[in-house]
């Protein structure tokens, strides 16, 4: 406001007037949730409690009865949402909480040069966590997501105290994942690589034990970055599938997001409240500046306009529920190899961004290397001279054509986004097993698919007709 003076006109800050009492009560107010919000530690704690079940609850997308797997990294969130799970789950609570909980927490540290003492200390305030928390709980190796096999799941036990510190991983696994992640250029790739690694381990122990979702504490501010970074990377038609509360890609593993409510701030003021001490674990991008990667500059460009504008958040996130794609999953042959959305038309459309980028990778490709890629190419295609072991059905077992996997073949399986992800991966035959057998199965039968294209019958819209 101004005032006039003798001196001349003196510009007065206008601040807002916050009331000291809380809003719901008479209650002295000790938070502000939000803009103009203040509220006493109980009404708070209501306000916050009330939030977390009503997502399960508008949603009904949990079951009485459904066991439900809550990954947990030591964050903030994740021990906030634990909290709050431990809390819905006690007896005599009102609306109390019906699913059968687990948790689960996974090493990270091999992407780290992290020392060992600091590291077997964060372990043991992990464990501390889990044991507390009183359900069953389990800890993993990310290397571990390149066996051949099941992950190696340990039990945290409640009577146990170096249960799980220093047990060596299986040092193949970790062999391979080294070599997959030294292959990686770029900060960016690597932080969507281990997203996507993570997460399919996680699936993975989720089908071990039995758990048909897994719970993670992404809050509105990280995935409201996250909107804005996806969208950066290419990955526009899968983000209302990474920012909704239930995403539904997998048909065999659910992902539930139920502190996506939920400010970061809001949740560090919950913390505090309830006196919950976090873990910090480093990243891989920890002490790395602003525009080293995508994530990080959108991170910092979210955070910078939410702390002068306290509704980016929302309207980010709001946004974000309206950008649906029109590309549905079918089975599991149209859907990306790593990140399970919609693949994009094959071809695609000829005024389009993506056909735009591959016809410029084509230029790019033959005019750099293309002869040497033919030449690998009548080598992979002349070495496939031996007996088929399949039914016909494209469940041959032989590793002929994945032994000579290269990026451009992968690329036709991927969405937009993991193509330009794995086109920083110099090496992707050193992926996980479990993509690379995928991989096979899916190019064994297009390759059968093309032979036979002849004597299929086809559909009144001209797409040829599998059954």
């Amino acid at each position: 406001m101004c005032q006039i003076s003798e001196g001349g006109v003196e510009i007065e800050a206008k601040n807002p007037r916050i009331m000291k009492s809380c809003m719901k009560c008479d209650q002295p107010a000790t938070v502000v949730a939000r803009i103009k919000d203040p509220m006493c530690g109980d009404c708070f704690h209501a306000y916050f409690t009330h939030r977390f079940r009503a997502t399960f609850g508008k949603s009904k997308a949990v079951r009485t009865g459904d066991k439900v797997l809550i990954a947990f990294s030591g964050g903030q969130s994740s021990c906030a949402m634990l909290h709050l799970v431990k809390e819905g789950l006690a007896e005599g609570v009102h609306k109390k909480l019906r699913y059968i909980p687990g948790i689960i927490f996974v090493d990270e540290s091999i992407c780290l040069d992290q020392d060992e003492g600091e590291h077997s200390k964060q372990l043991e305030e992990i464990k501390a966590w889990l044991k507390e928390s009183t359900f069953p709980a389990y800890m993993t190796r990310l290397e571990e997501v390149m066996s051949d096999c099941d992950p190696d799941v340990r039990e945290v036990s409640c009577d146990q105290s170096g249960d799980t510190d220093g047990a060596p991983g299986d040092p193949a696994c970790r062999e391979r994942f080294l070599e997959l992640w030294s292959s990686t250029s770029t900060l960016t790739a690597k932080e969507d690589l281990q997203r996507t690694l993570r997460l399919k381990l996680l699936k993975q122990v989720a089908l071990k034990l039995g758990y048909a979702k897994v719970m993670f504490g992404d809050s509105a501010t990280r995935l409201a970055a996250g909107i804005l970074g996806d969208l950066a990377k290419g990955r526009g038609a899968s983000v209302f599938q990474g920012m909704c509360f239930i995403d539904q890609r997998d048909t065999e593993v659910s992902v539930l997001r139920p502190m996506r409510e939920f400010t970061s701030r809001e949740i560090s003021l919950f913390n505090h409240q309830c006196g919950l001490q976090s873990v910090f674990i480093p990243s891989v991008s920890t002490k790395a500046g602003q525009l080293a990667s995508i994530n990080l500059l959108t991170q910092e460009f979210v955070n910078g306009l939410q702390s002068n504008f306290p509704a980016t958040v929302s309207t980010v996130m709001k946004t974000g529920a309206k950008l649906t794609s029109d590309m549905m999953a079918g089975d599991a042959s149209t859907t990306c190899l790593f990140c399970q959305s919609p693949l994009d038309a094959d071809p695609p459309p000829p005024c389009s961004a993506s056909a735009a980028t591959q016809y410029s990778q084509g230029l790019q490709r033959l005019s750099v290397d293309g002869v040497t890629n033919e030449g690998c190419a009548r080598t992979s295609t002349g070495a496939t001279d031996i007996s088929c072991c399949g039914q016909g059905d494209g469940s041959c077992q032989s590793t002929i054509t994945t032994a000579q996997m290269t990026s451009d073949d992968l690329s036709s399986f991927l969405c937009y986004g993991c193509r330009v992800l794995v086109r920083d991966v110099k090496n992707p035959n050193a992926l996980p097993a479990p993509w690379i057998a995928e991989f096979g199965r899916r190019k064994r039968r297009e390759e059968m698919r093309s032979e036979i294209a002849d004597f299929l019958l086809k559909d009144g819209s001209g797409d040829v007709d599998d059954r």
